[in-house]
């Protein structure tokens, strides 16, 4: 049996707990920070999110690995409710690089858009690299809950006023990066963050629930990812960076140190991941 494995000490633990529905509104504000705090996990799930001082003490946590999460912001793996992950001529090749790249930047869960009518193994491959993939058609709108795509507005020279509007109305709102082989080339949920706050006029709390618990809704994943709360499977992201709201500040750098998927260690900063060439 695996160890239990206790990600311990985070600077800020962002759980977006109570998270059964999408968040809209005035509570995609509420992140569930909670401070010097600790997450134990046992096998790919989340059994305890709570303040150091009390997850440190249960009996499991004293036998489990230990990741040092100290001066890190900790929070859901990054879920892309939409992009073309394999292109119009995918390789095997390709699709570990583009995963590991994923990986890299802390997105564990996509919706994959796809044109190539024998996609089922390279699915397979890019899930086998530990990234959970819901295969959308191009014509498909994810559950319903209204999406933006900051870099396609962006090289469009375009703000788009909806993001703002549906908020304000109450809707529910999830981030995309968009990203394929021709066009966007960046898979990076931190610089959609900071995009939708430089662009859109989203706060920070709102980026990042649209961006983790709403990305995951979008994609139908909602009740399993999204959030750090008992029960949930084990998504987490270590982000070097003291504090959530500095993420945008930090345009075009990849905070990624840490990045569990289902319990499992699957990039760490500083490893090789990826064995191809």
């Amino acid at each position: 049996m695996t160890a239990p494995l206790l990600v311990r000490g985070a600077r800020q633990l962002l759980t977006l707990r109570d998270s059964a529905e999408p968040r809209r509104g005035s509570r995609m504000q509420e992140l569930g920070v909670i401070d010097e705090g600790s997450l134990l996990i046992i096998g790919e799930t989340i059994v305890e999110a709570g303040p150091t001082r009390r997850v440190v003490n249960l009996a499991k946590a004293r036998e489990a690995s230990v990741i040092d999460a100290s001066g890190c912001v900790v929070l859901p793996g990054f879920n892309d409710p939409r992009m073309d992950l394999l292109g119009h001529t995918p390789t095997l090749l390709g699709i570990e690089r583009r995963t590991s790249l994923l990986l890299e930047h802390g997105t564990t869960s996509i919706g994959c858009i796809t044109a190539v009518r024998k996609y089922r193994h390279f699915v397979e491959k890019a899930r086998a690299a530990s990234v959970d993939i819901v295969r959308l058609e191009p014509s498909d709108d994810p559950q319903s809950i209204p999406l933006v795509k900051p870099f396609a507005s962006l090289l469009a020279g375009a703000t788009p006023a909806h993001a703002r509007e549906h908020i304000d109305a109450g809707h529910p709102l999830a981030l995309a990066t968009g990203f394929d082989a021709d066009s966007i080339r960046s898979c990076s949920m931190q610089a959609a963050i900071a995009l939708a706050c430089l662009q859109l006029k989203m706060t920070v709390e709102e980026a990042i629930s649209a961006a983790t618990t709403n990305a995951a809704h979008s994609l139908g994943i909602g009740k399993k990812a999204g959030a750090l709360e008992p029960g949930r499977q084990a998504d987490v992201v270590l982000l070097q960076v003291p504090d959530y709201r500095q993420i945008p500040y930090h345009f075009g750098v990849n905070l990624v140190r840490t990045v569990i998927k289902r319990g499992k260690v699957v990039y760490q900063r500083g490893e090789r991941w990826w064995t191809g060439n």
